[in-house]
């Protein structure tokens, strides 16, 4: 079991950072806590080379972008946050099947599906095979301004998603359609949407997914 309190951000603004690629739980555990939050990761398998992660982030204005790739030899990975401290995650599963929960990870998470883990609550995810997942990390009080904003009143008690993945609906494909443009768009030269002076991409996709 590895554990890692990030001490900064591994982001590259505007645009993608490279592929960091590695099958060490210490390192990867490392490396992935800078960008989105301390957490706990084990792998599990009877493979001396279990797991290799593939990941890479970018930061807009107020969001950062997550990709991530894993790739098993028949073993699994096991990730543990205790408190995602002001920090909501929505996440998309591109491909693959795992298990996510607040304290058990026993809920389905199945490729086309969007998951939100809410902030100032554990997280558990089990990966139970090769996956692809992209992520949008969302302070929580960019997600209260964008609830306020669309009701036109203030609100006094956290913001609380449904703790089970949403299943595609078209609003949900519509969201994963332009995380996907997005993602595709910032892989450019003098990409539109990877513009830090660009504040539409943000309050386009945070607007998305609380209407979602």
């Amino acid at each position: 079991m590895d554990t890692f309190q990030p001490k900064s951000v591994f982001i590259s603004d505007g645009k993608w950072s490279p592929f960091f690629i590695s099958s060490d739980a210490q390192e990867a555990c490392h490396t992935i806590g800078k960008g989105i939050c301390h957490h706990f990761l084990e792998h599990k398998s009877d493979y001396s080379r279990p797991v290799t992660v593939q990941y890479r982030s970018a930061t807009l204005n107020k969001v950062t972008l997550h990709d991530m790739f894993y790739t098993m030899d028949e073993g699994e990975a096991h990730i543990r946050v205790p408190d995602m401290e002001q920090i909501y995650l929505c996440e998309l599963n591109m491909s693959g099947d795992s298990f996510v929960g607040h304290t058990d990870a026993n809920i389905p998470f199945s490729a086309g599906e969007v998951y939100m883990i809410n902030a100032n609550h554990p997280h558990i995810k089990r990966w139970c095979g090769d996956g692809h997942q992209r992520m949008i990390k969302i302070h929580q009080n960019d997600i209260n301004d964008a609830i306020e904003r669309a009701i036109g009143m203030p609100i006094y008690e956290q913001v609380i998603f449904d703790t089970h993945p949403f299943q595609p609906t078209e609003k949900v494909k519509t969201l994963c359609d332009i995380i996907n443009i997005i993602c595709s768009d910032m892989e450019i030269q003098n990409s539109f949407f990877g513009s830090r002076f660009n504040n539409i991409t943000d309050e386009l996709l945070i607007d998305l997914i609380i209407n979602s």
